[in-house]
């Protein structure tokens, strides 16, 4: 017959488990920053894109009323 086998010490129990659940932590955060990644390239849709080129745009055009020429009415200040 085997001899029985030995009962761990709780502390090693207690080692092991907090060892494994770093891991898994470790493995959670990782993928928290992949998805954070995700979600930043997918926040610029097309249509935010358009909306912040329009308004580039537009500042680009405003700042350029001050001098002589036609008015363009793009601006949302009135002169």
């Amino acid at each position: 017959m085997p001899p029985p086998k030995k009962r761990k010490a709780t502390n090693t129990v207690r080692r092991e488990e907090a060892e494994t659940l770093r891991k898994e932590i470790t493995v959670l955060q990782d993928q928290v920053q992949q998805l954070q990644a995700q979600e930043e390239l997918t926040a610029v849709t097309p249509k935010y894109h358009l909306q912040l080129l329009a308004h580039s745009l537009r500042t680009k055009i405003c700042a350029g009323r001050a001098g002589p020429g036609p008015k363009i009415g793009l601006c949302r200040r009135s002169v």
